[in-house]
C-alpha cells in the first residue's frame, strides 16, 4: 500500500464554519482529491472509499460514527481490510433498520456506513415467508408509533421477544 508524503495523515478540518461546509459540501470524490485521500491508493471500490474517508471519518467530528479517530494510512488499511473481508466475500451487505413505512432491511454501501442506502423489499431476498411476517409485525408495530410517543420501541427488546 502506497502512501503520498504530502497527504495529510490525520484530516483536520478548516477553522471557519464557513470553510468547514464549503468542503464538506463536495461531492466524496472531489473531497478525497482536496484532501489527498486517494493519491497513490487506487482500491477497487473507489466510490465507497471516497464516501467512507469523507462522510465516516472526516465529519465525525460533526456527527456520530462508527469509526474511531483514524489517520489516512490507518483508514486506507481498514479500507483494504473491508475490501478483503466483505466486498470480496459477499454479495451484498444487509442493515436491519427500522424506518417508518419501510422493509426496515436496507443495503448500506458498506459496513458501518452512517449512509442507510436504498431499501431493500422482502420480494428481493430469499426470506422464508415466517420471517417476512415477523418483519412486517416490528415494522407495523414501529409504523405505529410517534417519533415522540406514545409507544416508546425498544428494538432490542421486541426483536428478542419475537424470535422466541
Amino acid at each position: 500500500m502506497s502512501t503520498n508524503p504530502n497527504a495529510p495523515d490525520l484530516y483536520v478540518p478548516p477553522v471557519s464554519r464557513e470553510e468547514w461546509m464549503r468542503e464538506m459540501s463536495l461531492s466524496p470524490e472531489k473531497f478525497a482529491i482536496k484532501t489527498g485521500a486517494s493519491v497513490g491508493f487506487s482500491p477497487a471500490h473507489s466510490e465507497q472509499w471516497a464516501m467512507f474517508w469523507k462522510q465516516d471519518i472526516c465529519e465525525k467530528h460533526e456527527f456520530h460514527t462508527m469509526f474511531p479517530v483514524l489517520g489516512l494510512a490507518e483508514a486506507r488499511e481498514v479500507w483494504r481490510l473491508m475490501e478483503e473481508h466483505f466486498f470480496s466475500e459477499y454479495e451484498m451487505i444487509l442493515r436491519v433498520w427500522p424506518e417508518w413505512c419501510s422493509s426496515g432491511i436496507w443495503a448500506p454501501p458498506y459496513p458501518g456506513s452512517r449512509a442507510a442506502g436504498g431499501m431493500v423489499d422482502y420480494q428481493y431476498l430469499p426470506l422464508p415467508a415466517e420471517l417476512v411476517e415477523r418483519f412486517k409485525a416490528w415494522q407495523a408495530e414501529y409504523d405505529n408509533s410517534s417519533p415522540v410517543g406514545p409507544v416508546d420501541l425498544d428494538d432490542q427488546v421486541y426483536m428478542s421477544n419475537t424470535m422466541n
